[in-house]
């Protein structure tokens, strides 16, 4: 239940909080987000008195709390698991913020929740494709550089356990370059570059 607002306040159009009115100044600050409220009539709201720095709203801090406390829930449980879901997760979060900051400076109003929850899993479900695609590409390189590296150590006469120290080192190298190759050529077509 939400209580009513005083007389003399104004609701920020850039976070929702609720600013009182001071009887002397018609043009104030949001103490949330430090947005300009309270304009007078017939000044533009899309002026720029300086650039400032990106700034969280409410519900985006709220959102990034809940997230890091599910990450850190899910790593007492699981340790394992719960650093990979903050391995997923953390790029996700930073694509989102980035998609939220051009949505403000390109539409001038900021998305609401439930549009940040569909950037955020439109975001995750990009990272997912990207891991799984570098993954696949690295484990799939890595065995065959394993087995090619291993005859060509045979083949060069080594003994005992070197063929295997070929074999290792020469799939893990190209496995790492082709898992880098396969993650740049899917994030070029999944996240293109808008200039």
């Amino acid at each position: 239940m939400t209580q009513p607002s005083p007389p003399h306040a104004i609701v920020c159009p850039e976070c929702g909080a609720t600013v009182v009115r001071r009887a002397t100044n018609t043009v104030m600050r949001c103490w949330l987000c430090g947005h300009r409220v309270g304009l007078p009539a017939g000044e533009s709201a899309n002026f720029a008195v300086r650039p400032t720095a990106p700034q969280f709203g409410i519900a985006s801090m709220m959102l990034t709390v809940t997230l890091v406390a599910v990450c850190l829930g899910v790593g007492v449980m699981a340790p394992g698991l719960g650093v990979a879901l903050a391995v997923l997760v953390t790029p996700a979060l930073i694509r989102t913020a980035i998609g939220v900051e051009r949505h403000k400076e390109v539409s001038g109003r900021t998305m609401d929740v439930g549009q940040k929850i569909a950037a955020f899993a439109g975001s995750l479900g990009v990272v997912t494709m990207i891991g799984t695609a570098a993954g696949a590409a690295f484990f799939a390189t890595c065995w065959a550089g394993f087995f090619g590296g291993t005859a060509i150590g045979q083949a060069a006469g080594a003994r005992d356990y070197d063929p295997l120290a070929w074999g290792f080192f020469t799939g893990i190298g190209l496995g790492v370059i082709a898992g880098i190759f396969a993650a740049y050529f899917v994030i070029r077509w999944l996240w293109p570059h808008k200039e």
